[in-house]
Parts: structure tokens; sequence; C-alpha cells
């Protein structure tokens, strides 16, 4: 992939500054690679649009965490 055929880096779309998708048969291409603080900045900016468009579903992290993870006996 050459960089002529980049649409886009993350925050852009975070951002509004650039669109996503706009049709269901384009692809997204997403390297990930990056530092911790991208990641959390991210993260942070696509929970605040969710919120914004009450787009998003409530969970207990802390009940994901203790169905998900085995407790080893004593």
């Amino acid at each position: 992939m050459s960089a002529h055929a980049v649409h886009a880096q993350l925050g852009e779309v975070v951002a509004g500054r650039k669109p996503g998708r706009v049709r269901a048969d384009e692809i997204i291409v997403f390297d990930s690679t990056g530092t911790g603080l991208q990641d959390v900045a991210a993260a942070i900016a696509v929970y605040r649009r969710a919120l914004e468009e009450k787009a998003w579903r409530g969970f207990s992290l802390a009940e994901y965490v203790a169905a998900s993870v085995p407790i080893p006996d004593k």
C-alpha cells in the first residue's frame, strides 16, 4: 500500500475532518502501530462520540473480567 492510497489517519476520521466509510463495499485498513497514548486518545474520542450519538450500550468491565478470567484455587 502506498502513501498515496491512504485516505486519512485515524485522528482525522475521529475528529470529523475526513469521512470514514461511506459505502458498505469500502474497505478499511487499520495500522495500529503507535504509542499507547494515541490508543487512549482514540478510545476517549470514540467513547465521547458514542455518548453524543447515543450509540452505546452499557457494560460492567468488572463483571466481564470476572466472567472471563479464571480465579485459581487456593
